[in-house]
């Protein structure tokens, strides 16, 4: 599976900062009508930390970038430099419950850049990103169809950048299906998707605070989604510190006080931003595009040593 976060390049993820700045800063990546994720080397799908950064996207939503810089900090985490960057295709349809977003999205063999994987503990990985992606390739006119609404997606000029479309809410149902087709063009092949759409996150309580020295456990009712990340964004001024953590969509996951240390402190008294997203996948073997659709939870929290 590709990297979300998202949780399309880091244009989800960090983006999924809103999963788009948004997410009200919440999604993050490139929060604004569309959103991109960063995927890094972990093993994490790019789908899922793009989603996030490109989506975040984070996020959503990435297998290696690096920035060159050495991975130097001041803030005495420590670093590694990631693998050299890979380019990542995606397909979004994302959901923000408890608010009015609702999009379709394409990156295809968009790179981020200025990524540097800080740690990875059990099922969590750190990275430090800058809001920033190489031009992509185009796939020609991208149709998106759910059971309650049809998008259809086409790049925009040389760059090749796919405009997000928004969607009427709800834009699916639970477990209807859901599909992602494009007429093809010489930089990607033509594709054909279709994964089953993920039924919101119910019983998620935002904590008072997230303490980086306690650890964290959050909580909400096991679904059976294909793929569940719970991500925390610090903003570090032109740099974001995400945290992702690809878990089972079991109802419960405790990240460690050692995933958090990997985290700046952030800035001021900005909060972080903490979302889960449950998402159905599905990835085309011929074109390595993955088709991910997400529905999310986000919340603002104070990040307390």
């Amino acid at each position: 599976m590709a990297d979300r976060i998202g949780w399309g390049g880091v244009r989800r993820d960090v983006k999924g900062a809103v999963h788009k700045a948004a997410i009200l800063a919440v999604v993050v990546a490139r929060c604004g009508p569309s959103y991109r994720m960063i995927r890094v080397a972990t093993g994490l799908s790019m789908a899922r930390r793009v989603i996030g950064m490109r989506l975040v996207i984070a996020a959503m939503m990435m297998s290696g970038c690096s920035n060159g810089s050495g991975g130097a900090r001041t803030d005495g985490g420590a670093t590694t430099d990631a693998p050299a960057a890979q380019l990542s295709s995606v397909v979004s349809v994302f959901k923000l419950q408890g608010t009015s977003y609702a999009e379709a999205d394409a990156s295809f063999g968009s790179q981020p850049t200025n990524s540097t994987t800080l740690g990875t503990v059990g099922a969590c990985t750190a990275v430090e990103t800058t809001l920033s992606s190489t031009p992509g390739l185009s796939a020609g006119a991208v149709t998106v169809t759910t059971d309650l609404a049809t998008a259809t997606l086409v790049p925009n000029g040389h760059s090749q950048m796919y405009g997000g479309a928004p969607l009427p809410r709800p834009p699916f149902s639970p477990g209807a299906t859901v599909s992602a087709s494009a007429t093809g063009s010489s930089d990607v092949p033509a594709f054909a998707l279709h994964t089953s759409a993920p039924s919101d996150i119910e019983g998620y309580i935002a904590p008072s605070s997230i303490s980086r020295s306690a650890g964290y456990t959050a909580t909400w009712t096991a679904g059976n989604g294909q793929d569940f990340l719970l991500t925390i964004r610090v903003p570090r001024g032109e740099t974001d510190d995400v945290l992702q953590c690809d878990v089972p969509d079991t109802g419960s996951y405790a990240v460690p006080a050692s995933a958090l240390g990997y985290l700046g402190t952030g800035s001021g008294s900005t909060p972080v931003t903490m979302q889960l997203r449950r998402s159905g996948t599905a990835t085309d073997s011929a074109s390595g595009v993955e088709l991910l659709v997400t529905t999310a939870v986000s919340a603002q929290v104070p990040f307390v040593p």
